[in-house]
């Protein structure tokens, strides 16, 4: 059986588009088999978008990680043009999805590559945002949380969804005693949306 934070070179191919809107922009995302939610924009994904709200800083550093085909990543890019957007996945199929929809849509302000959670990331980032591969395990799902810190400016932000159900508060109070500060933005249908900001330094 093959998962989607794993890389399977014998998954044949059937690449399809769905399309999604956001904030006004109207965005084609191409998605196949072997990918988290091919089918559509989960549920999930939805609403972490739909509430995510950033600074009013212009400029700022995002990373998506555990991009998946792009949605969240490419998305934020399309509705925040000074913003520079970096997307990372373990899966290569998922990566060339979201590779072949940015220069489709032609954005120029993003970068898209392959790595095992921030394995290729750099840098400070002024937001980590994710909907985490929660069926790649608990360490996994905490690992984003602990050295995604370790990659936020001071007082940057990490953007998350979990459900409850897949151990959810669980996992924020966990990272809360590491971050000082989480806010639940939603919490609607068992999916919670939360931001933790690192603290900043003097």
């Amino acid at each position: 059986m093959s998962h989607y934070f794993i890389n399977d070179p014998e998954l044949k191919s059937a690449v399809r588009t769905i399309a999604y809107d956001y904030r006004g922009q109207k965005l084609k995302l191409y998605t196949d088999r072997g990918v988290f939610a091919r089918d559509r924009v989960d549920f999930g994904t939805h609403l972490l978008l739909q509430a995510f709200t950033p600074p009013k800083e212009t400029g700022l550093r995002v990373l998506d990680v555990g991009c998946g085909y792009g949605i969240i990543g490419l998305a934020i890019a399309r509705a925040y043009p000074d913003f520079t957007v970096e997307l990372s996945d373990v899966n290569r199929r998922a990566v060339e999805l979201a590779r072949r929809s940015a220069a489709e849509m032609k954005l120029g302000n993003v970068k898209i590559y392959e790595g095992d959670l921030y394995e290729n990331a750099g840098g400070p980032y002024d937001i980590i945002i994710t909907n985490p591969p929660v069926r790649a395990g608990n360490a996994v799902v905490e690992a984003i949380f602990t050295r995604g810190y370790e990659l936020l400016a001071p007082g940057g932000m990490l953007w998350a969804v979990m459900k409850k159900e897949q151990g959810a508060k669980r996992m924020m109070e966990k990272v809360k005693t590491l971050f000082g500060q989480l806010e639940t933005v939603l919490i609607k249908k068992g999916y919670y949306i939360f931001y933790l900001i690192k603290p900043l330094t003097f």
